[in-house]
């Protein structure tokens, strides 16, 4: 266990540190990736309307419509 003063030390190198490599490298940005296809939300949509208009049929075959599609979807676009 640390002392106080160790503790606070310790501290005061990682906050020197952590500053001192964002000045100097800046902030790595990683674009977000779209994992739902645009043909994918469709489906959903459509899933949803079906489901408020009392759709039984559409609403038992769309989720498999879906699930075939689950391998393009994880991939995205």
């Amino acid at each position: 266990m640390l002392s106080t003063e160790e503790a606070s030390d310790w501290d005061t190198f990682c906050n020197a540190v952590t500053s001192a490599t964002s000045t100097s490298l800046g902030h790595a940005i990683q674009p977000k990736k779209e994992w739902i296809t645009d043909s994918s939300w469709l489906l959903i949509d459509e899933k949803k309307v079906a489901k408020l208009q009392g759709r039984v049929e559409d609403c038992k075959r769309l989720p498999k419509q879906i699930t075939t599609e689950k391998g393009s979807t994880m991939l995205g676009r």
